[in-house]
């Protein structure tokens, strides 16, 4: 990224950045004052949040937000956002409740909604569920689809064979390292026998009466919905 350094102008704006700093204003509104004046940023068209950032970083203008100190992992916390989801939370609602139970991001002071949605994009279901929790996950939300577009109709899971399918496409392999799965053993997976062996909890398990949680992938081709 170009610094500015190189006349006037560029010299203006850097003081100009610092004395709106010592004010209060933000670098969203910084941003929207030097386009509004028509201010040539040193890359692309218009000035950003990210681009005043990283610029008063490196002028040592600001110093870089440290990481915060948390009693969890990313990957719990990504595990939490993926399972939040699920339930049919919007990203807003996921920060709340994120805020709410303690949990704490790598920096800043709490989850926002765009962070929790940067989170989300980079999170693969498949290689942060155990497969029981996959298959909750994606019954819940089929369970809730159907709600929605027939209220008056109950609600079929889908059957062994065809989330014995959902299990292999994701990637899953069966406790002793098989990519096929039988139905038998999707059975078994969903009463929560194979929970040592996948690191799952062994609570009873909600998918055994046909309710789980949402998942991002349904696979409606594999089940035929």
């Amino acid at each position: 990224m170009k610094v500015l350094v190189d006349d006037d102008d560029e010299q203006a704006v850097i003081a100009q950045l610092k004395t709106w700093a010592a004010e209060g204003v933000g670098i969203t509104e910084m941003a929207q004052r030097l386009n509004a004046e028509e201010k040539k940023p040193p890359q692309g068209e218009r000035w950003t949040k990210s681009l005043i950032y990283n610029l008063r970083l490196r002028l040592s203008q600001i110093s870089p937000r440290p990481f915060n100190e948390r009693p969890h992992t990313d990957e719990e916390v990504r595990i939490r956002i993926v399972e939040l989801r699920g339930r049919g939370h919007t990203q807003k609602q996921i920060a709340s409740i994120l805020n709410e139970q303690g949990w704490i991001p790598l920096k800043g002071r709490q989850f926002t909604e765009r962070n929790v949605r940067g989170l989300l994009a980079s999170s693969d279901e498949a290689k942060l569920l155990t497969p029981r929790r996959f298959l909750e996950n994606m019954i819940e939300r089929l369970e809730r689809e159907h709600e929605r577009e027939n209220p008056d109709e109950p609600f079929q899971r889908p059957g062994l064979p065809s989330m014995a399918k959902v299990l292999a496409e994701a990637g899953y392999t069966t406790p002793r390292g098989h990519a096929h799965w039988w139905p038998a053993q999707v059975q078994q997976l969903l009463e929560g026998r194979f929970d040592s062996h996948y690191g799952g909890s062994p609570q009873p398990s909600r998918a055994t009466t046909g309710r789980g949680s949402k998942s991002a992938r349904c696979y409606p081709s594999t089940l035929g919905l």
